[in-house]
């Protein structure tokens, strides 16, 4: 039996092939409640699994907005709850978890003190719930199933299902059990039955049967009764909000990723969990309301290298990452806390109001190789207006010799810098572009970027020289750009454009343009070993955004990768076909045909440089 949502078509889609991580069941201690034995948590839903039955925790309609220092979003808080009874089944089956996976959790709880060490399993197993028929639990962040595996000879017609809806079940015209919680309706597909008969999977006829008391049961074709039988049926909901165009948020936001050559996957986010999983941690426990998270995914996707929180006492956001030849994860984003982890000698330890920093992690994920601040001082305008010390880093790239260099955006009066093209701030937030040492001690260059507006930078790469490339979004009409660029001046004020600009290795400007024309946010950029850029972002319906002849993405679609090849003179379009907006691109260091793309929908992978993309997805949480 499947547990799936449906909100949007590319929720179904992410769905359909997202996440190949075993959902992970914790047992629960007997003296903390005598009728849980196991939970499991994912994305949307939550699951409780006691000796009589289930309980599915469904997120319902009630939409809020949450706004973090970067930016909003929505989020589903409101949840339903479905209970799945097994009628007259055993009273107290064997129920026992089955495959150990790797890594364990840690819970404080209140005046009872922490909970260490809880050890999770990829399935569990009611054994013998009715006489020889098993139930087995197990699945993925995505989906859950659980199968009824009834032993040669048993009775099938013993299994009995209600769930605790006081809507009239229905079963329509496919064959699916059709029934309504409140706000959210679900829908139990036509079941499947089949049997594995040396070595051959052969299909049962199997329908459900609804009784007028509302008890569910298994209508079953011929069938080999010397043989065991597996009954499968397929669980999703759906929930209706009156109109399309949102999507539920799970409590996980990843921002970055990253890939090495080896094909490990790292990823960089937001939690608000205090149970997220953490393997070979750092940081082990959350410290303030929202905490940054690195975690890294082996090649093959299945288990966690390494997970961990990374913050202080405040609110933190991880919202980009690279990775250098050695495994190392270098990390950045925006803290508000007053004890984010530094390090001794790092270029700055001392925070203000909110912080940019930058954080290098060991390989092995469970240490600080350096970690630092970046911020200004607080201003004031004319007219007394006050400003707080104000910036957060949205990219971050690192060069051969483990350099890094984050950008983003500051309202902060002296900023670092070092080198500078631009000594002072031009608007209420400027663009930066700050280049470490490979010790994290001090600067190789730094500097403001930006006109009398609003500007920011949203993605940043670097070549083989050590030049570098970033891309963002841009309110002012007086941004620095080059002339002979594509696009050196706009021709609308009001909303914000992309911009691409190129800096040499010791911060020369080598071009600037605007990208776009009325409404658009570039949000990564790439580039591979021929120094060819891609950047990526979202256009507005009206705006009249450059594409080239036979692009694959012609018209308006708010996901979206360009490449150039020429210094920024000219864009190809190599646009995915699902209604997101891109915020993340990687080039596969050993392979530049091959490209990573982060969206709202979940993690695309393309192998023929844009041509086509599949998506990949990531385990349980939204790729923003």
């Amino acid at each position: 039996m499947q547990l799936s949502r449906h909100t949007s078509e590319t929720s179904k889609k992410l769905e359909e092939k997202l996440g190949r991580l075993p959902l992970r069941f914790e047992a629960v201690a007997r003296r903390q409640d005598s009728r849980v034995r196991f939970v499991g948590r994912a994305h949307g839903y939550g699951i409780i699994l006691t000796e009589h039955g289930a309980a599915f925790t469904l997120r319902s309609k009630s939409l809020i907005s949450r706004q973090t220092h970067s930016r909003q979003s929505e989020e589903w808080r409101n949840f339903e709850v479905l209970e799945m009874t097994l009628k007259n089944a055993h009273r107290h089956p064997k129920i026992q978890g089955v495959d150990e996976t790797s890594g364990t959790s840690n819970y404080f709880r209140g005046k009872t003190g922490w909970r260490t060490d809880v050890k999770s399993f990829a399935r569990v197993r009611y054994e013998q719930i009715y006489d020889g028929v098993d139930l087995v639990f197990y699945g993925n962040p995505q989906q859950l199933e659980y199968d009824f595996i009834v032993a040669p000879g048993a009775d099938p017609q013993a299994i009995k299902l209600r769930f605790n809806t006081k809507d009239r079940l229905r079963i329509d015209g496919p064959g699916s059990l059709v029934l309504k919680k409140n706000d959210v309706e679900l829908a139990l597909q036509a079941p499947r039955a089949y049997q594995d008969v040396q070595g051959t999977r052969r299909q049962v006829e199997c329908q459900f049967r609804l009784s007028p008391s509302g008890e569910i049961a298994f209508k079953l074709g011929p069938y080999d009764q010397s043989v065991a039988l597996t009954i499968d049926p397929v669980f999703s909901y759906s929930t209706y909000l009156g109109g399309t165009g949102f999507s539920s948020q799970s409590d996980e936001i990843v921002n970055g990723v990253a890939v090495d050559a080896a094909g490990n996957a790292y990823v960089v986010g937001t939690t608000i969990s205090t149970d997220f999983p953490v393997q070979n941690a750092y940081k082990s426990t959350g410290g303030g309301f929202t905490d940054a998270f690195v975690s890294k995914i082996n090649p093959s996707g299945t288990a966690l290298v390494y997970s961990t929180y990374l913050g202080g006492d405040r609110n933190d956001e991880g919202l980009a990452i690279a990775v250098d030849a050695s495994g190392a994860a270098y990390v950045t984003g925006v803290s508000a806390s007053t004890n984010f982890p530094t390090t001794p000698g790092a270029f700055q330890t001392q925070g203000l109001d909110t912080d940019v920093f930058v954080t290098k992690l060991s390989p092995a994920g469970n240490a600080l190789v350096y970690s630092t601040l970046l911020n200004g001082e607080r201003r004031s305008l004319p007219g007394g207006i006050n400003l707080a010390s104000s910036e957060d880093g949205r990219a971050i790239a690192v060069d051969s010799q483990g350099q890094a260099c984050v950008v983003g955006e500051t309202q902060s009066g002296n900023f670092p810098r070092a080198n500078e093209f631009q000594t002072n701030p031009a608007g209420g937030f400027d663009a930066f572009v700050t280049k470490l040492n490979a010790s994290g001690t001090g600067l190789l260059f730094s500097t403001y970027l930006g006109g009398s507006n609003t500007d920011r930078a949203n993605g940043v790469a670097l070549d083989g020289a050590g030049n570098i490339y970033l891309t963002g979004e841009v309110y002012s009409t007086d941004f620095p750009t080059t002339p002979g660029s594509l696009k050196p001046t706009r021709t609308a004020s009001g909303n914000s454009i992309g911009f691409v600009t190129r800096f040499s290795n010791t911060g020369a400007m080598i071009y600037s343009t605007y990208l776009g024309d009325v409404t658009e946010a570039a949000r990564g950029i790439a580039v591979d070993s021929s120094g060819n850029s891609f950047v990526t972002g979202e256009t507005s319906p009206n705006s009249i955004f450059p594409t080239t002849p036979n692009a694959i993405k012609p018209a308006r679609d708010l996901g979206a990768v360009y490449r150039s090849n020429s210094a920024g003179g000219s864009w190809q379009g190599s646009g995915l076909s699902h209604d997101v907006a891109v915020n993340g691109v990687a080039v596969d260091p050993a392979n530049s045909a091959k490209l990573y793309a982060g969206t709202q929908a979940g993690l695309f992978r393309s192998i023929d440089t844009g041509g086509a993309w599949s998506l990949l997805g990531l385990p349980g949480i939204q790729v923003l």
